[in-house]
């Protein structure tokens, strides 16, 4: 979420000089928060930039902050857009919150211009336990095959997650997700000292992440992945990388 992110705009600039989008491109900020990543997009490289979040109170702060920035409504799992509208898409700590993970990766390829470039940043587990990630892919995929019932029609948002451990990615799984969706990879590289950086400046200052969190976000909005995959613990790590769509 923009400047509460680790690493600030560091990483999102290194993500932009792999790309080398021109002047121009289109570009969607999914899970924008505020918008300041967006902002800092057009004002910086002249990108044409659309933000959706899901927070209808940081959407509203975000139009208070930034007058005239393209921010709307939206989820990572259903993206309202045309396909082939994108050249480039941004998840920053997102899609690890998504309940379909799997879903969000089609939609986006779906909105991407052939030849358009995902930019992804997230946690992961450094040293996973193959038995607790085997453990846990099959409760997810049981989940997923189990009949619906009556009144079982949001069950999947509560489903757990085939790629994630407590919140964070198992790397080799999210490297299949990647595949079957049809991403080429260009980078992948650990950005965990950021994250760790970001973790102990908001421990300092507020006494811990849950309090920063609650300083930070507008009422009755929960902690994002930060909290619930501790990011101060020792085996969550931060990545960085960048997919390409297939041209």
């Amino acid at each position: 979420m923009g400047l509460i992110s680790p690493g600030n705009f560091d990483l999102i600039k290194e993500a932009m000089d792999i790309c080398a989008f021109p002047s121009g491109a289109r570009i969607l900020d999914a899970g924008c928060g505020e918008g300041d990543t967006l902002a800092f997009l057009e004002r910086t490289y002249g990108v044409n930039g659309t933000g959706i979040d899901r927070s209808d109170g940081l959407l509203r702060r975000g139009r208070e902050k930034h007058p005239g920035l393209d921010l709307r409504s939206g989820e990572t799992e259903l993206l309202d857009f045309p396909s082939f509208e994108f050249d480039g898409v941004i998840m920053e700590c997102v899609l690890s919150l998504s309940s379909l993970q799997l879903e969000s990766l089609h939609e986006t390829w779906c909105v991407l211009k052939k030849g358009g470039k995902l930019i992804l940043a997230d946690l992961y587990i450094i040293d996973p336990d193959p038995a607790e990630a085997a453990r846990a892919r099959k409760e997810a995929e049981d989940a997923r095959r189990a009949p619906h019932k009556e009144g079982d029609c949001e069950r999947e948002r509560n489903a757990p997650s085939e790629y994630c451990l407590s919140g964070a990615f198992v790397v080799e799984s999210l490297f299949e997700a990647i595949d079957e969706v049809g991403f080429e990879r260009l980078s992948w590289s650990d950005k965990t000292p950021a994250l760790r950086a970001f973790a102990a400046e908001k421990i300092f200052e507020y006494g811990s992440l849950a309090d920063f969190w609650r300083a930070t976000l507008p009422p009755g909005e929960t902690e994002p992945g930060f909290c619930r995959a501790s990011a101060s613990a020792k085996n969550i790590g931060y990545f960085l990388a960048v997919l390409r769509k297939s041209e």
